[in-house]
């Protein structure tokens, strides 16, 4: 007990004088995006409920900024509904005209988004959404770890131009989004995004269908949806399937305008708009907590890769990532296998374990001196 007494002051030492390591993007996405495309569509909503506590903890670590009009207001709004339980819930916008089973939100407090940032755009117009993103968010988010933005349905009128090819009817000189002119000063499209991402590939981007309506579905909604999905999968990259999920109905039918996917009246109570009711942005908060979980490595379709940790001598140490450490052999604290438990075996575990999550016993987001702690008062020097 003595020799533990004498470890606690240099264990406050070396937390004053370092950094903790964050668990936060997976070290290993672009790895797995080799394999195919990370897609999140209607069919994965149901995922939200099974997402391990680690992977909560780490996407909630990710510092996040996306840029939409009111519907990414909407989205925003009830990311933060989901932070609370339906007791704790105050806000009445987040279960107005459900039951406490509709919301089913299971733990309060737990769903934290505070490092997700919303950036309203006031653009309409593809145009003009795509320039906001570039000219905005691109110079002044450099250090997010996540960045992207929606086009909305106001710029999905059959009169958009947005799928216009080169030389035929165009907007502004121009052809639509999929067709990249990088030359063109003051005119943003897919070929700014890929320049984005050959300029910051430690920064994550991932694609989004485009918000619906009521009445829009349109054709132009329905062919610019289409080639996003076509574009990732050819690509390999992240894509958001607002529409997917929001054009199925909680018993998962189709809804149409025209024949056209369009904004389920399950999820709005507007005739013709698409701004969400409580079902709709809580369906769609529930998604993209499952897309968050997933670009912080959690992987429910197969076996989820977690980077090399750095070796150390035998036997070497099992961390589980609950809480509460189950029992283990003394040794455990010794990582360096030098029979003694000093800062060489803290460092060694915030290095070994904090690019994992793993070792987060106090649920803090992060891999630190206070987890080491926990350790050495679990199982001894």
């Amino acid at each position: 007990m003595r020799k533990l007494i004498g470890f606690i002051p240099v264990l406050i030492l070396f937390f004053l004088s370092s950094q903790s390591v964050t668990a936060q993007v997976d070290p290993n996405l672009n790895a797995r995006l080799q394999q195919g495309p990370l897609i999140i569509n209607y069919d994965d909503v149901a995922l939200f409920y099974t997402i391990p506590d680690l992977y909560i903890q780490r996407a909630r670590a990710i510092t996040m900024t996306f840029m939409d009009r009111s519907v990414g207001n909407n989205i925003h709004e009830f990311l933060s509904c989901l932070e609370h339980d339906w007791v704790n819930q105050t806000a009445w916008y987040c279960k107005a005209g459900l039951t406490e089973a509709e919301y089913n939100v299971p733990r309060d407090n737990y769903y934290l988004r505070t490092n997700w940032e919303f950036l309203w755009s006031d653009a309409n117009l593809w145009e003009e959404v795509t320039r906001d993103f570039f000219t905005r968010a691109v110079p002044t988010r450099t250090t997010q770890n996540v960045l992207t933005f929606q086009i909305n349905y106001l710029g999905l009128f059959d009169d958009s131009h947005i799928n216009d090819p080169p030389g035929g009817p165009i907007y502004n000189w121009t052809p639509g989004y999929f067709y990249g002119y990088p030359e063109v000063a003051n005119r943003y499209d897919i070929s700014d995004v890929e320049q984005l991402q050959r300029d910051r590939p430690g920064q994550v981007f991932f694609h989004w269908t485009s918000s619906l309506a009521r009445i829009i579905g349109t054709e132009s909604s329905a062919i610019f949806n289409t080639r996003t999905r076509q574009y990732v999968n050819d690509n390999h990259q992240i894509l958001f399937d607002y529409a997917d999920i929001m054009s199925h109905s909680p018993t998962n039918a189709t809804c149409s305008y025209n024949g056209y996917p369009a904004l389920c009246a399950n999820y709005t109570d507007e005739p013709d708009g698409g701004h969400l009711n409580a079902r709709g942005g809580l369906r769609i908060g529930k998604a993209y907590w499952v897309l968050m979980a997933q670009i912080a490595g959690w992987n429910p379709g197969g076996v989820t890769p977690t980077p090399t940790p750095t070796p150390t001598p035998t036997p070497s140490p099992t961390v589980s990532p609950s809480p509460t450490p189950s029992a283990t052999p003394a040794s455990v604290t010794d990582l360096d296998g030098d029979n003694d438990t000093d800062l060489r075996d803290l460092l060694q575990f915030i290095l070994q374990y904090g690019g994992t999550g793993q070792g987060d016993f106090n649920n803090s987001g992060r891999v630190d001196v206070f987890d080491f702690g926990i350790l050495v008062g679990s199982f001894g020097l």
